[in-house]
């Protein structure tokens, strides 16, 4: 759950979904959690989260901003991206497919984008590495992220990724995402935005 700590990212639909499912022997990592950071909804979210554990055996693990965000995402099973509002582009989503890992997310915005591009490119196969949810529907939220963790896939991809590899279609899409969303290339496709306008 990397992300500002604030209510429109979601942390506490995560938590209730993970609550719904009671899925056992589950750390969520928060990112961007600084002592001066969150105030109320950071309490809350706490709260929501120690209530979850009549059911669900969560662990929340909470960290400041870190410089070296892909060791972090090398070692997760699964990100989740359950922003309330649309977002115009969602760094958190790319920088998960970069480095292998699937994701499950609200839809809208940048978010959906992002999936279009999968499937335009590589069908369903890609699109399935990125999860879509309709926003504020907890329990579709909490199947969604149930299904990603009990494919054997996650659990393989996961292992080969502390091993120091990918294959298959993590690798595929990790590639796509790295050639399709870096800096040059995005900087390419906003001078040609910039010349197109100039011409009309």
């Amino acid at each position: 759950l990397p992300g500002r700590m604030t209510a429109i990212k979601g942390h506490i639909d995560f938590i209730k979904a993970m609550e719904l499912q009671g899925l056992k022997n589950c750390a969520a990592i928060l990112i961007d959690v600084h002592p001066e950071h969150g105030g109320n909804h950071l309490r809350r979210m706490l709260e929501v989260a120690e209530e979850a554990r009549a059911t669900c055996d969560l662990e929340i693990l909470t960290l400041p901003r870190i410089d070296n965000m892909p060791a972090l995402l090398h070692c997760c099973s699964l990100v989740v991206v359950p922003t309330k509002i649309e977002e115009t582009f969602c760094r958190t989503v790319i920088e998960a497919l970069a480095m292998g890992c699937p994701v499950v997310a609200y839809e809208g915005g940048g978010v959906s984008e992002i999936h279009e591009e999968l499937l335009n490119e590589g069908g369903g196969e890609y699109a399935k590495r990125l999860k879509l949810v309709e926003k504020n529907e907890i329990p579709q939220l909490a199947a969604s992220i149930r299904e990603a963790l009990k494919d054997d896939r996650t659990t393989e991809v996961l292992s080969n990724r502390l091993k120091g590899s990918l294959d298959g279609i993590s690798l595929e899409v990790s590639k796509f995402a790295r050639e399709r969303w870096s800096s040059r290339s995005m900087a390419d496709s906003e001078l040609q935005l910039h010349r197109s306008i100039a011409r009309s």
